[in-house]
């Protein structure tokens, strides 16, 4: 495959995880909307009906799974869609002409820093979760919490020099300019 189909291959990649973020953060929040107007109406329901509030602990229990876990999954979606737009910026450069720009480098190490940021949130947020879900049913959840598409450390290492890289390549590039 040449470059100019790596590149035109790889923006539609990263065109599609944008959309497909986009719309699972749309519908997770309206997922928690719903439960959040579930906990509401089962607490009235049950008051008004005299019921042994056996629907509001459904609803309770449930709640409590599903809004941190949901909670979650929105924070990872949102991350990962601010590195696929950073990415298809640098990408779309390189694609045109020279990727040695001073604002690749930037987009490289806001790259870096979305990925080091991923990884604190899952190191903090799942033993969170994970305790906060202990004090109920014991509830296998699947998802973006569990480590789907979870970043490493060494990645986010080797982003950060790839930027330098790149900053480094823009500097020899400017200074070339000025020789000639």
């Amino acid at each position: 495959m040449t470059n100019g189909k790596l590149f035109v291959v790889t923006l539609w990649v990263l065109r599609a995880l944008i959309i497909v973020t986009m719309v699972a953060i749309v519908v997770i929040a309206l997922g928690m909307a719903i439960v959040i107007y579930g906990l509401i109406a089962s607490s009235s329901l049950a008051r008004a009906i005299g019921a042994a509030m056996t629907l509001k602990m459904a609803w309770d229990e449930y709640g409590r799974v599903f809004l941190p876990t949901s909670a979650g999954n929105i924070v990872t979606l949102t991350l990962a869609q601010l590195i696929c737009r950073a990415l298809r910026r640098v990408v779309a450069s390189a694609s045109v002409g020279d990727p040695f720009i001073e604002a690749n480098a930037a987009d490289l190490v806001r790259i870096a820093w979305l990925l080091l940021g991923w990884d604190v949130f899952d190191w903090v947020i799942k033993p969170t979760v994970y305790a906060f879900l202990s004090l109920g049913p014991k509830v296998s959840i699947p998802g973006l919490l569990d480590g789907f598409l979870t970043p490493r450390l060494l990645p986010v290492l080797l982003v950060f020099v790839l930027a330098q890289i790149f900053r480094r390549g823009s500097d020899m590039r400017a200074e070339l300019a000025e020789t000639i």
